[in-house]
Order: C-alpha cells, then sequence, then structure tokens
C-alpha cells in the first residue's frame, strides 16, 4: 500500500483530480492566508468527522505521490492544519487565539454533516438530494464562504468524485446549484427553496396534525 493510499483515500480517485487555473489559483490565496479551517476549506463549526473527511480528500490531492496534484508545501500545511484541528485541546487554544473565542470542538453545532446524519446513497436521487442538502447547511453554518470542491463534497456525501457528475448537470439544470469563479459548488435561493420544502414535507408526513394547522 503507497502512501496515498494509508491517508484513506482511493489512489485510483485521487489520481483523476485534475485542478483547473481559477481552482489552484483559489487555494493559494487560501492558503497563505494561515488560516487553519480555510487551509482545511471548512468553517470553524465543522465538526470532528467532517474535519476528518477533508482531511484525507486534501491530504490524497497534495500527497507527493500524486503526480497530477501533488504539492509538498499545501501537504505539509494541510497536516498542520489537521494535527492542531483534530485534538480538542488544540483546536481549543487555537480558536482562542485567533477567533477570539473558545468552544469546545464537540460542541461546535453544525453536525448535520457528520456520518450518523447522512445517509449512504444509494441512488442518483439519493446524491442529489445529499448534494443539496450538504451545501445547504455549509451556506448556514458559513455565508462568507459557502462554497464546497468537488472532491470535498464527494468524500462528505460518501461516493467517488464522478459519481457526482450526472447530479451536478441535473442540478444545474433546475437551477439548484451553481459553480463559483473557482469552479466549486454551491447552493442558490432556488436550492434553498427546495431543500426547505423538503423539510416541511418531510415535517409533515411524521407528525399530520401539523400540516392540518394555518399558513
Amino acid at each position: 500500500m503507497s502512501e496515498l493510499q494509508s491517508v484513506g483515500y482511493p489512489s485510483r480517485a485521487a489520481s483523476r483530480l485534475q485542478l483547473g487555473n481559477a481552482t489552484f489559483k483559489w487555494r493559494m490565496m487560501s492558503m497563505a492566508t494561515n488560516n487553519y479551517y480555510e487551509i482545511l476549506q471548512i468553517s470553524p463549526t465543522a465538526n470532528h468527522l467532517l474535519i476528518n473527511k477533508v482531511y484525507r480528500v486534501l491530504a490524497a490531492m497534495y500527497h507527493t505521490d500524486n503526480q497530477q496534484t501533488g504539492d509538498a508545501e499545501r501537504f505539509r500545511e494541510v497536516c498542520t492544519a489537521y494535527e492542531t484541528l483534530s485534538d480538542p485541546k488544540r483546536r481549543k487554544e487555537y480558536d482562542l487565539e485567533v477567533l477570539g473565542s473558545a468552544k469546545p470542538a464537540e460542541a461546535h453545532p453544525r453536525d448535520a454533516l457528520s456520518d450518523d446524519d447522512l445517509p449512504k446513497p444509494e441512488s442518483q436521487q439519493d446524491i442529489r438530494d445529499l448534494v443539496v442538502r450538504v451545501l445547504y447547511e455549509n451556506r448556514i453554518s458559513d455565508p462568507h464562504k459557502p462554497e464546497l470542491q468537488l472532491q470535498v463534497l464527494a468524500a462528505v456525501i460518501g461516493v467517488d468524485p464522478d459519481d457526482l457528475e450526472f447530479a451536478r448537470w441535473y442540478l444545474l439544470e433546475k437551477g439548484y446549484i451553481r459553480m463559483s469563479s473557482s469552479a466549486d459548488f454551491q447552493i442558490t435561493v432556488a436550492g434553498v427553496d427546495y431543500v426547505e420544502s423538503s423539510l416541511r414535507a418531510r415535517r409533515d408526513a411524521t407528525d399530520p396534525g401539523r400540516a392540518a394547522l394555518p399558513a
């Protein structure tokens, strides 16, 4: 097993990750900030499960074994950020120093992106629903940086990046998502309406009396 495989992301998928010029430029800018959350491209409210998933994706992307996107400096920065944010005590100290607050890592509120809450997709419809749901939660938790990379989004949902191609086309055509200037995913107003309508329908289905109440 290579070191690339040992970080927990399939080398087959990692070898296909190719960065466009705009995406690469955007990542260079985020790395230059030395903000660990921006280096891992996550919100300060991210829970430990999401941190682990994103780390595996970025470590595989920047590992020097990856001939297409390997970058030793980026890999070191990702590892340094992960070492701090994956340790509750060090993360608390970092949050206090950089963000001016120190919430315990386990108390961070946006747990909607955890393994326990996201079902394993079994169809393309499941994948589409999870894409807009994850982007919706990401928009709420980090409104100033609502985008997610293809590789990060795939890791959170638990699919291969290639499996998102049909969902990407469909959701773009429906107007539920758009691609940012750096080719990352973000939800639209129509996507927010779709998610919230689905959530209301789900609540009404589990509580018929609620559906009968006047709006």
